[in-house]
Order: structure tokens, then C-alpha cells, then sequence
């Protein structure tokens, strides 16, 4: 049976309805991304030009930072220092790269990430419209934070290679992280094109790795504010489908028996674009995990040989990007946690769900929906990794431990 309204128009919550496009605060998250080099908001022939100017760009100040580690191997502070930001230069040239041979992927998810979907009903409308408004907000909340956290960051670097050359007295050059160059540095004019050539570098560096964040950010945004729909939809199930056999008219028993199997074929259909929606963007999480798991634990070591160090300003200057990188790692487990417990939502609302209102047909449907839930969604590494605050943990417990023993290694070799 196919419902249709007193206007004619079908019931069947296929169409998707466009809750973001078009917004301010989407619009500043794609022009961030497009500063990384993720996406591009002027189409493929830009994003081919911008992406490959960044490539090239991050591939000329790794093999400037690899260079330099060769030539200053002696000194293990400035290595341990250039090997830090080596890292993090690395996954920007993977992050880049990716997204380049994934942009038709990337560009669909962030245009299935502004849609939602249409129950056609008046109190899930009403529901939407407080809940489009509270997401808005925290989006706008977020992409402030990661626009303070791009801002601190780059100052940081900036204030104190300044105060460390202003400080020490062996340190002739101004230069924003240790390297070498074919060039004499005593010449000023070569000294800032040095320091000005490292600050691009790492300034580009920063917006990919926070663009990751945020991208990241707008595919849990999505699917937690999706799943929370949902959840309203089943526990709202009688009232939706009261509103529709209303609409319908009709015998009043059989109007609403249709409805509720209408109102339950809804929430599958709705459930399994989630999971469509999810199983396309885990693709790319999961090698973002994989490198945020990975390289936290190295650049956690080399932080912390940096923190040990004789060099005061050095020391002040890693606290501050220690702080940045536990921020930023944990953020990115929080989103894995959050959308688990959403997802466990979602499946204690369809064990809560009036079974004993409906037809048969419709305990099918919500028992295939509960199958589906058996295993919640949530953000994985490449290896099958849990991403959660549990596993933040256990991250920082090891990086602990691999500083220890390359420690110990380090001063037995001395």
C-alpha cells in the first residue's frame, strides 16, 4: 500500500531533505579544507593545481628536514626536533595525496553530510529543526576552536624560535626549527628567506593536519545527528504513525496498521543510509586513525627528548606543542567514543520500542534493524583498532614507555 497526504504526495521518506548547503559555517569548514588541500570549492581543474602546488610544496621541506637530519645526526636534540616535525610533514603528503585520488569520494560525503533525512512527519520536523540549529552551533563552536588551535599553533613556533635565538648564545641563526642550507645564514637577507621558507612549511602543514580534524569532525557530526534522529523516529513510532493515518483516512484500524509498517520501513530505510553513509567515510577514517595512532606514539618520543633537554627555551616551546598534540589526539578518540554511545542509543531505543502496538511486519523490520546494531558504529584504524578514550590511553602509556627505553638505550650508549 502506498500512502499519499490530502495533497496527493507521497509518503515514503525517500527524499533527502538539504539541512546545511548554503550555510556560513559549512561554507568556512570547505574553505578551510580547500586551504589544506582536501577539497576543492572551485572544481577539479583548481583542486588539480592547488593540490599539486601543495604536494610539491610539503615534498621540498621533507627533503630539506631528511637532509638536515643527515648532516646534524650528531646532534640528537636538533634531530629529535627535525624527526618531530618530519612526522607530522609525512602525514600531511599522505593526507593530501589521499584525498587527491579520493576527491570524487571526499566530495560526495560532503554533500551526503548536509542532507538528512525526510520522515515527512510534523513532530519529527519540529525535532529537526531544534536539532539542525543545536548542530549548527556546535559546528560553529568547533571550526572556532580549530581556527584558535591553527592560530596558537603557528604562534607558538613563531614566539619562541625567537626567544630561543634571542636567548642563546651558540644559536647565531633565527630559524623556526633546526635545518641545514647551502647557504651562509650570517647573511640576513638568507636567514629570513631560511626562517620564511620553514614558516610555509609548517604553516601549511598545520591547515591539512587540522583540516583532517575537521573533516573528521563533519563526517561524526553527521552520522551522531543522524543516528539521534533516528532515535527519535523509533521512539516517537506511535505518534508518527497516528499523524499518518490521520493524513490517510480510512478505515481507522487498518489505516494505522499501514502506517506503522510505513513509519518502520522509514526508520530501516533511514538506518541503512547511516550505515552506507558510514561504511563510505570509515574508508577514509581508518587511515587517519591508523596515522594518528601510529605517529602520536613518535611524536610523543621525540616531544619528550625535546622536554629533557638543556635548552630552556626548547623546553617551554614542546609544552606548548605537547599540550596541542594530546588535545588533538584525544579529540579524535572522543569522536569514536561518542559516536559508539550513539549508536548504543539507537539500538537500546529499538529494544524499548512498543512491539506490542504493531503488526507482525513491522518486528520484522525493527529485528533486522536490531541485528544490524549488534555491532555499533564507530571509528576504526586500518588495523581494526577501537578508537576510543581507552585506547588514548594506552596510547600515551606506550609512547611513555618507548621514551624510557630509548632513553636507557641512549645513556648506556653514552
Amino acid at each position: 500500500m502506498v500512502l499519499t497526504n490530502k495533497n496527493g504526495r507521497q509518503i515514503n521518506g525517500k527524499r533527502p531533505v538539504n539541512v546545511l548547503s548554503g550555510n556560513k559555517v559549512t561554507d568556512h569548514f570547505l574553505k578551510y579544507l580547500s586551504l589544506g588541500g582536501l577539497y576543492s570549492i572551485w572544481g577539479d581543474k583548481i583542486w588539480n593545481l592547488q593540490n599539486f602546488t601543495v604536494m610539491i610544496l610539503i615534498l621540498l621541506g621533507l627533503a630539506h628536514m631528511f637532509i638536515s637530519i643527515y648532516i646534524l645526526i650528531s646532534d640528537i636534540e636538533s634531530c629529535a626536533v627535525i624527526m618531530h616535525h618530519a612526522i607530522l610533514v609525512v602525514d600531511v603528503e599522505v593526507g593530501v595525496l589521499y584525498a587527491y585520488f579520493r576527491r570524487t569520494r571526499v566530495r560526495r560525503l560532503i554533500i551526503d553530510m548536509q542532507l538528512s533525512y525526510d520522515y515527512d512527519s510534523p513532530v519529527v520536523s519540529e525535532f529537526m529543526k531544534g536539532h539542525v540549529k543545536k548542530r549548527l552551533e556546535a559546528m560553529g563552536l568547533f571550526f572556532k576552536g580549530v581556527l584558535l588551535l591553527t592560530s596558537y599553533t603557528q604562534i607558538n613556533l613563531i614566539i619562541f624560535s625567537v626567544v630561543e635565538w634571542y636567548i642563546r648564545d651558540d644559536k647565531e641563526y633565527l630559524l623556526l626549527y633546526p635545518g641545514a642550507f647551502p647557504f651562509d645564514l650570517s647573511f640576513v637577507p638568507y636567514n629570513i628567506l631560511a626562517y620564511l621558507w620553514e614558516e610555509i612549511v609548517m604553516q601549511q602543514a598545520g591547515l591539512t593536519i587540522y583540516g583532517v580534524m575537521a573533516m573528521v569532525f563533519l563526517y561524526y557530526s553527521y552520522l551522531k545527528n543522524e543516528l539521534e534522529l533516528l532515535q527519535f523516529a523509533i521512539d516517537h513510532s506511535k505518534e508518527r504513525a497516528l499523524e499518518l493515518a490521520e493524513r490517510t483516512g480510512g478505515e481507522p484500524s487498518r489505516a494505522l496498521e499501514e502506517s506503522y509498517k510505513i513509519c518502520a520501513s522509514m526508520c530501516a530505510e533511514h538506518h541503512i543510509q547511516i550505515i552506507d553513509f558510514y561504511n563510505d567515510s570509515n574508508i577514509i577514517c581508518r587511515l587517519v586513525y591508523l596515522i594518528v595512532f601510529f605517529d602520536g606514539l613518535l611524536v610523543c618520543v621525540c616531544s619528550g627528548f625535546a622536554l629533557i633537554s638543556d635548552n630552556t627555551s626548547l623546553k617551554i616551546k614542546f609544552v606548548g606543542v605537547t599540550v596541542i598534540q594530546l588535545i588533538f589526539i584525544y579529540v579524535m578518540c572522543w569522536f569514536g567514543e561518542k559516536l559508539s554511545d550513539v549508536s548504543e542509543a539507537v539500538r537500546q531505543s529499538i529494544y524499548g520500542v512498543n512491539w506490542y502496538d504493531m503488526p507482525r511486519e513491522c518486528h520484522t523490520t525493527f529485528k533486522l534493524m536490531l541485528e544490524r546494531t549488534m555491532r555499533p558504529l564507530g571509528f576504526t584504524t586500518l588495523t581494526g583498532q577501537k578508537v576510543d578514550l581507552e585506547n588514548y590511553m594506552g596510547m600515551i602509556k606506550a609512547s611513555y614507555s618507548y621514551f624510557n627505553m630509548m632513553l636507557a638505550a641512549q645513556e648506556g650508549h653514552c
